[in-house]
């Protein structure tokens, strides 16, 4: 079978990448990187030296760039210019009886738990589906298999489908479709959490800082990821406020609408307010239980 990668681009699927160059994991035949066109400066500059150490071939897919979409989401009228929505925040006091569309997804009925106080939830996540995991199985049905775009996707498994999760994400793991079989080599081969990864990539490659893969505005963001991205990329931190600015103004949600899990505007939220490990369950990258943003 056909071995994929799924090359987020960050520092756990990088490790895995650079670990099949070197012999030490089954090699894959292609590594796919979905580009969501948000990422950080420093994971498109990382990703071009991925490249310059493999030999496996690195393809990129996507289906456009989220934050553009996302700016230009408008209403027109009562029609939506719809975009897949992040995991965004909510403060609100109403409970919702029923579901309808916004500018920034569809309304759950399920994120209100208490009528008497603001009470926070998130708006449903769609952009890793729509960004991540479309344009990838598109790429593996057409390009792969040599499928029919609008075909049927095989019934048994002809595909390996490898993802770069470490062992501290247990709770990311999924069921393949009927048509791949998903390893896990960090989680179930190696045994390795998050920080044994990263001892492996500082001792082969001491000079070169790995990042971590997810959108610039990514609401899982960590407090420390908010701070970096403030201190080092300043137009990435910017959108970021645009957009956080947009959220708010111009859309129909019942409900504030935040980026940053505090609920305040993302230039006022505390970003020296230390990261837990419970911050991290609740609010952060470990609810993208997809497995394609972060690693």
């Amino acid at each position: 079978m056909k071995r994929v990668l799924n090359l987020g681009a960050g520092t756990q699927s990088s490790v895995v990448l650079l670990m099949m160059e070197r012999g030490e994991l089954p090699r894959a035949d292609v590594a796919l990187f979905a580009d969501t066109g948000w990422e950080p400066r420093e994971v498109y500059e990382h990703l071009e030296w991925l490249k310059d150490r493999t030999s496996i071939p690195i393809a990129t897919v996507s289906r456009g760039n989220i934050y553009d979409d996302a700016m230009n989401s408008r209403w027109q009228g009562r029609r939506l210019q719809r975009w897949a929505s992040m995991p965004l925040y909510v403060l609100t006091t109403q409970r919702l009886h029923t579901p309808g569309e916004t500018l920034f997804g569809r309304d759950d009925a399920e994120y209100v738990l208490d009528l008497d106080r603001p009470q926070q939830g998130k708006i449903k996540r769609q952009c890793t589906s729509e960004y991540k995991v479309e344009p990838i199985e598109r790429y593996i049905k057409t390009v792969v298999l040599g499928l029919a775009d609008r075909g049927r996707w095989p019934t048994e498994p002809e595909v390996v489908q490898v993802f770069g999760l470490s062992g501290d994400e247990m709770s990311r793991v999924r069921q393949p479709p009927l048509w791949a079989t998903f390893e896990y080599p960090l989680i179930f081969d190696l045994r390795w959490p998050r920080w044994k990864v990263i001892e492996w990539a500082e001792k082969h490659y001491p000079d070169h800082r790995f990042p971590r893969s997810a959108c610039v505005g990514c609401p899982y963001h960590s407090n420390a990821e908010w701070r970096w991205i403030k201190d080092n990329d300043p137009e990435g931190w910017a959108e970021a406020i645009a957009l956080d600015r947009k959220l708010r103004n111009e859309g129909r949600t019942r409900g504030t609408v935040y980026l940053h899990r505090s609920c305040v505007p993302l230039e006022d939220a505390n970003l020296d307010e230390r990261d837990t490990n419970q911050t991290y369950l609740r609010d952060g990258m470990a609810n993208e239980c997809i497995g394609m943003c972060g690693v």
